[in-house]
């Protein structure tokens, strides 16, 4: 059984790392908040622009598709990323 099938949420979250314009990030926070908080964004660090996506791991493909869609307002470049329990 898998852990999304055991009616409880995940024990793990999945993360990527992205390296987007601090001007940017307060929007796409809010991109994120208009998709029903899809993930949690936070600034890692602000003098080298990189953020950190927490999400469930079921929902990887929707945001990764939302990264995708928002690309063209808020450029990004993808830095690191694992899934669920990975280190």
């Amino acid at each position: 059984m898998s852990e999304s099938n055991t009616g409880r949420g995940p024990r793990w979250s999945s993360r990527i790392y992205l390296r987007v314009d601090p001007g940017d990030i307060a929007v796409m926070k809010f991109f994120l908040e208009a998709c029903d908080n899809l993930a949690f964004l936070s600034t890692i660090s602000p003098h080298t622009a990189v953020a950190r996506l927490v999400f469930a791991p079921d929902q990887e493909i929707e945001v990764r598709r939302f990264l995708h869609a928002v690309a063209l307002e808020t450029p990004w470049t993808e830095v690191w990323s694992c899934r669920g329990n990975e280190p």
